[in-house]
């Protein structure tokens, strides 16, 4: 006998798969109709945006040459472009007036990274961001930082074009204006340098623009694409008007064609299960219309039971979600299975990683959530449930168990021996570690969900200062909870000390005051655990970001190869802290170690004799050493410490105090020998005379006058 239900499953099911296929017809031709217009507009956006790049690249080599113009006019070019050989004190200065005016426009009008000056006649260069080079030596070095020769260099400052421009291989670019005199003779050339990304700005996040100059060999681009990835993107082309310049965009190409495949071919095995099920579900639907009426009865128990089972699971799922605090009222009838009378502790279980290898299913590589809750309920009925009513939840990662107190034989000293030996059995059977914590007994359900964050943050504090997982059964009660002072001006001095030893590299004395700060600053109580978790991660971030700012790229390079900053991230207790960090401080020191055996720098020379021939300047420190030579500083410093036992400071003072020894004795005054070897004041320059002599200018003057007689 067929039933009605069978006939209605069947209409359901056709009428279900005539509306699917008429979607699918509606979708594909709608989508196919939409690629022609969407590349349509992707084309029409490229070339609006291209006109608007162009625009602004046009308009930023307008506005450099406009600035060349006003220093050419300005800028007082004859009087310092006659200077030749040793300058005066005057043209010095004149030479820093006109600097600090190149630096002034260039700042004023943000267009260009650097303006330079080449002097024909001195043979020298001034730049709005270093000094003053002169000399062939000096013209080559520069040449060198651009990766061009000086033969190149020499021919384009001599170009008869009034308005030129070079670009250079590493996507740098120089536009020109040469500088005449009354009688048109050539006297300099103002040049000022673009990055290609500065000169062309931001196309879009997703966008690429090329230039290429008429000589088909020079190319200036916003970022480099490969010839292979050329093919995914859309190409716009339009001439520029200025030095008649061919443009080109990258737009992204859209994988609609693609996705259209993938979607049809979705669409299609879609259709086909839908069939599937309809034929096997129709027959297995149909078969099971012919039920006897004698399993009625059985059948109605079965699902009587199941539907208990699934009610006690929702009422636990509630309970559950009120103690995260996804929902706000409590749930008192997820209370059945206890008692009326509200009297309870709740313990909570955590496992060890050694579960997740016990209760994994070998052949789906997975580890079912329900087994190990299946497991752990049906110890806890045998050795708890039976005499003290509760129920097991699973509210996040950890199980936690509500357990009745309310008759009078409960006891909870028996309940403590009961959870030691569910702790042995887990141990001694599945050879896993579990903690358990026992909380506070309570009086009123509504308490609940603070004894559960009790429990939770009591775990926590645990983990933090266990130096492995921790295993037993602990209370609530008995954990250490004194009133102790929090240590924040030790742990301030000690993190000031560390970021100290941390900056000089000093990383073995690191790690003593890291222990140090350990050992003083981390109060062992439980009130306290978000304040030694605050610390503990602010002494992580303050390790990461010195590292990474203190060294040089070569540097870098060795301590991302540590993974120093995915191991540090990992750390979730002190333990862990101290263990890594000693690890990778060895690692660091064993690095540099190597690296001080290593042969000297080939700058080194360089950069001492460039002391000795500007040993005058007063402004010359380390940090406009290294920009000369373009070295980091801290690299600097420390080939100084390795290769000569001497820092570069001290080396400076050595060569100007050298040369005002030689001074004294011709008994010149001691103010202007601190002006001429390159002191601001007479105070300074006696300040590092006592220092490094052990004695003042006036006492070896006198020494001197002495030893004549």
């Amino acid at each position: 006998m067929k039933t009605g239900k069978a006939l209605t499953f069947r209409s359901i099911l056709i009428s279900y798969l005539v509306l699917c296929l008429a979607m699918l017809t509606v979708t594909i031709i709608g989508y196919s109709s939409s690629i022609f217009y969407v590349q349509k507009e992707i084309r029409n956006s490229a070339a609006l945006r291209m006109r608007e790049v162009v625009g602004k690249i046009e308009n930023n080599i307008r506005l450099s040459y406009q600035l060349c113009d006003t220093l050419a006019v300005s800028g007082g070019l004859d009087d310092i472009a006659l200077i030749e050989g040793n300058f005066s004190p005057q043209q010095i200065l004149d030479s820093m007036k006109l600097k600090n005016t190149m630096s002034e426009l260039n700042v004023q009008n943000n267009l260009c990274q650097n303006l330079h000056i080449y002097f024909l006649k001195s043979d020298s260069i001034l730049s709005s961001n270093s000094q003053r080079r002169e000399g062939k030596e000096d013209i080559s070095f520069f040449c060198r930082q651009y990766g061009i020769t000086a033969q190149d260099f020499y021919c384009w400052m001599t170009e008869e074009n009034q308005k030129s421009y070079q670009v250079l291989s590493d996507n740098q670019i120089w536009f020109f204006r040469p500088v005449n005199d009354t009688q048109n003779n050539r006297i300099a050339v103002i040049f000022a340098e673009y990055s290609g990304s500065r000169l062309i700005g931001d196309p879009g996040a997703e966008n690429c623009i090329y230039i290429e100059t008429p000589e088909k060999e020079n190319v200036i681009y916003s970022r480099k694409l490969e010839e292979n990835q050329k093919n995914g993107y859309i190409k716009v082309e339009k001439r520029m008007s200025m030095f008649q310049w061919n443009c080109d965009m990258y737009v992204p190409n859209t994988l609609f064609y693609g996705e259209l495949r993938r979607f049809a071919m979705i669409l299609t095995a879609e259709l086909l299960m839908l069939i599937s099920v309809a034929v096997i579900g129709s027959w297995y639907f149909s078969k099971k219309t012919y039920v006897p009426v004698g399993n009625l009865i059985s059948d109605n128990k079965k699902l009587s039971k199941k539907v208990k089972k699934k009610e006690e699971t929702r009422e636990c799922r509630e309970l559950e979600k009120y103690l995260t605090g996804a929902v706000k009222n409590f749930p008192y009838a997820s209370l059945n299975k206890l008692s009326d009378q509200e009297k309870y502790i709740m313990i909570q279980f955590a496992f060890d990683e050694n579960g997740d290898a016990v209760f994994r299913d070998q052949e789906k590589k997975e580890k079912p959530e329900e087994l190990e809750h299946f497991v752990l309920e049906n110890i806890l009925k045998e050795q708890i449930f039976e005499k003290y009513p509760g129920i097991l939840l699973q509210p996040e990662k950890d199980f936690v168990a509500v357990v009745n107190l309310s008759e009078p034989e409960h006891d909870e000293k028996e309940i403590r021996s009961l959870l030691k030996t569910v702790e042995q059995f887990y141990s001694r059977t599945f050879h896993i570690s579990a903690c358990i914590m026992i909380g506070e007994c309570q009086s009123d359900y509504k308490k609940m969900k603070e004894a559960y964050h009790l429990l939770e943050e009591s775990m926590q504090y645990l983990e933090f200062w266990s130096t492995s997982a921790p295993a037993g059964v602990y209370v609530y009660g008995e954990m250490m909870d004194a009133d102790e002072d929090s240590h924040s001006s030790v742990y301030m001095t000690g993190s000031r000390r560390l970021l100290n030893c941390l900056e000089s590299e000093d990383f073995e004395g690191a790690y003593r005051e890291l222990n140090q700060i350990y050992q003083s600053a981390f109060s062992k109580n439980q009130k306290e655990l978000r304040i030694n978790r605050y610390r503990m991660y602010g002494l992580i971030g303050t390790l990461i970001t010195t590292l990474d700012i203190s060294a040089n790229e070569e540097d870098k390079a060795y301590y991302q190869s540590l993974n120093y900053e995915e191991r540090l991230f990992r750390i979730q207790s002190i333990h862990e802290l101290l263990s890594e960090s000693r690890a990778i401080f060895e690692a660091i020191i064993q690095y540099r170690q190597n690296k001080s055996a290593e042969r000297e720098p080939e700058w080194m020379e360089e950069m001492q004799e460039y002391i000795q021939g500007h040993y005058q300047d007063c402004n010359m420190n380390v940090t406009s050493l290294a920009q000369e030579f373009g070295i980091s500083v801290p690299h600097v410093s420390r080939s100084f410490k390795n290769f000569r036992d001497y820092g570069v400071l001290e080396y400076i003072h050595k060569v100007r105090l050298e040369h005002a020894k030689e001074m004294l004795k011709n008994d010149v005054r001691i103010k202007n020998i601190a002006l001429d070897v390159g002191y601001t004041d007479a105070q300074a320059f006696t300040r590092a005379f006592k220092r490094y002599e052990g004695i003042t200018p006036s006492q070896y003057k006198e020494l001197i006058s002495k030893n004549e007689t």
